[in-house]
């Protein structure tokens, strides 16, 4: 029954988002220390606990950017409602971007 899924649903295009919509939610240094700590390479973001690599402020900007695409396709009437099958990335505490 759920081999022919992925073919029912409707797949949206979407690219990486700005990291503007970042910073509306989360505070400006906590996002640059994010983007800092993957670009130079850091194992975690302020505890050990909160693992990232260095494609996890991409990932957090592709994340963020299939949830704008698929709220702008529910409200522009392309599809009835949306799910976007994404966790956070690597690193994030408290499963919020």
């Amino acid at each position: 029954m759920t081999e022919n899924l992925w073919q029912k649903l409707e797949h949206i295009s979407f690219e990486p988002t700005d990291r503007c919509w970042i910073e509306r939610i989360h505070h400006l240094g906590y996002v640059d220390r994010c983007f800092a700590a993957c670009t130079q390479g850091k194992p975690f973001i302020d505890t050990p606990d909160s693992t990232i690599c260095s494609a996890s402020a991409m990932l957090a900007q592709l994340a963020v950017g299939a949830l704008l695409a698929s709220v702008d396709a529910v409200m522009d009437g392309v599809v009835n409602n949306a799910f976007c099958a994404i966790r956070p990335p690597p690193g994030h505490p408290g499963g919020r971007w």
